[in-house]
């Protein structure tokens, strides 16, 4: 018996895998750039700026504080979300309680980032996921330096830019998801 559950075990991992790996990246990014083209559509969002990757951005609020510019530690908040407005990740407690993901074991603070001779300076927020080393930080990268503290600037991130076939385990992401994420930076120091 426990021959035949390890079997059955073996042969339905590797089905997932024969399904997941055969997802044609070109193929993946079309679909993408539909949902993108539809997302952006029903927000009605007209000044959307694109990335070299194919990272959309949308500076929602300019903001009315400090300049972010190079040499500043920026410290900002997040929200990570799908496009059918499924929140999956936050630093803002607010918007935890509001979509009844709130968790009192965690500390809701910002995220620090700095403006260093490479670039940005931005931290993992899940270690070991290629989002926050692709779509995310790109996205930030290149909204932070058109906006000011107390804006609010919202990152589409095609899958093959995000978690593509590996979303982290246990934040309800599904394969092959455009990501969207709220930044609002909220704290400069040059």
């Amino acid at each position: 018996m426990l021959i035949l559950l390890m079997t059955a075990c073996a042969f339905l991992s590797a089905c997932k895998e024969d399904i997941l790996s055969t997802t044609d990246p070109d193929v993946q990014l079309e679909l993408d750039l539909e949902t993108i083209a539809n997302y952006i559509a029903a927000k009605g969002y007209t000044n959307v700026d694109t990335t070299a990757s194919g990272v959309r951005y949308v500076i929602l609020e300019e903001g009315t504080g400090g300049d972010i510019t190079p040499n500043s530690i920026v410290s900002y908040h997040m929200a990570g979300k799908l496009t059918d407005g499924f929140l999956w990740a936050t630093n803002i407690d607010t918007v935890a309680i509001n979509a009844d993901a709130f968790d009192s074991t965690r500390a809701y603070e910002p995220f620090v980032i700095s403006y260093t001779v490479d670039g940005w300076n931005i931290p993992e927020l899940i270690r070991g996921y290629r989002a926050l080393e692709l779509g995310y930080r790109e996205g930030i990268a290149a909204a932070l330096g058109k906006m000011k503290v107390g804006g609010r600037v919202q990152l589409i991130v095609p899958s093959g830019l995000a978690y593509a076939t590996s979303p982290p385990f246990g934040f309800g992401i599904p394969t092959n998801s455009v990501i969207i994420y709220d930044i609002y930076p909220t704290y400069v120091r040059y």
